[in-house]
């Protein structure tokens, strides 16, 4: 009994380690992924009275936070931010009474945290009062440097393969727009539909034949061209290649539905996204199906 009392305490204290580990291990993964900011660690600002100091932006700055009431800000252009010291308070006297009263701050006493949010990213400043003795550390104007602009955005990755065939087989369960249809040789290609997901295009394609003989499929191509490339002098035709692409069919026998998957991209109103396919056979079978810039513009999200 006593045997088995020791061999309980000693298996209950070996799990308590080991979640005391695991919950460790949890801590550092999430720590690790997670940037925080002290504020210890933000450019200083210097600032005395009857001074005020103008940061330069590289962007149009959409607004400023100001901590506090001891700063008072404003933006006299679209990407100049203008902050200066608040030296005048309020004193209540009475329920009904409140006079305007001069702030007095110590030498190096810290006044705030000025926050700048311009359209891709923000920057933060910490704010020191200095004594006019000690006015040489003060600053006029501030150029914002990359080092010190945090992104609002996080940055752009890749789908795995295991994602991309994931949407893609949620784009199949969707219905079908018909968004724009081509007919030739007694074969019809389709545009489904576009749908985004993160930096890429699913565009999903339906192919139906109408005649006995296989379509054996020797490519697909995929290019931006002019609208009217019969007119064009010069027409510059850009291919793009798929990222990847769902099925890797040879021939279409009656019907062919298939996503094929593209980094996002643009292109003028007088080109359009041409799609062609092409057919082994000597009888050169060929769909060319225009999709117009406004058909991608009305892309939904998946």
């Amino acid at each position: 009994m006593k045997k088995l009392i020791i061999l309980s305490v000693l298996m209950l204290a070996i799990n308590t380690i080991a979640q005391e580990k695991n919950n460790h291990k949890f801590i550092s993964n999430t720590v690790e992924y997670t940037r925080f900011v002290h504020k210890e660690e933000l450019p200083t600002i210097y600032l005395t009275e009857g001074t005020n100091i103008l940061v330069r932006v590289p962007e149009t700055i959409q607004f400023i936070d100001l901590s506090g009431d001891n700063l008072r800000g404003d933006i006299p252009v679209e990407n100049v931010a203008r902050v200066k010291i608040n030296f005048i308070g309020q004193e209540r006297i009475n329920d009904t009474l409140v006079i305007e009263k001069k702030k007095e701050f110590k030498h190096n006493q810290e006044i705030g945290i000025v926050t700048i949010t311009a359209e891709s990213f923000m920057t933060q400043y910490k704010v020191v009062y200095v004594d006019k003795q000690y006015s040489t550390s003060v600053i006029t104007n501030v150029e914002v440097l990359p080092n010190n602009m945090f992104p609002l955005e996080y940055p752009k990755y890749d789908l795995n393969r295991t994602e991309l065939e994931y949407y893609s087989m949620q784009v199949l369960k969707k219905g079908k727009k018909n968004i724009r249809r081509e007919r030739s040789s007694k074969m019809k290609m389709t545009l489904n539909n576009i749908y985004v997901v993160g930096d890429f295009f699913f565009v999903d394609i339906s192919i139906k034949n109408k005649t006995e003989i296989d379509y054996e499929i020797d490519a697909f191509r995929f290019s931006i061209d002019d609208k009217k490339i019969y007119k064009a002098t010069n027409n510059q035709s850009i291919e793009i290649k798929p990222f990847y692409v769902l099925y890797k069919n040879e021939y279409i026998k009656k019907n062919y539905r298939n996503v094929f998957v593209f980094r996002k991209f643009t292109f003028e109103n007088k080109k359009v996204f041409n799609i062609r396919l092409i057919e082994e056979q000597i009888s050169g079978r060929t769909i060319n199906l225009d999709i117009k810039y406004k058909d991608v513009l009305r892309a939904d999200n998946l």
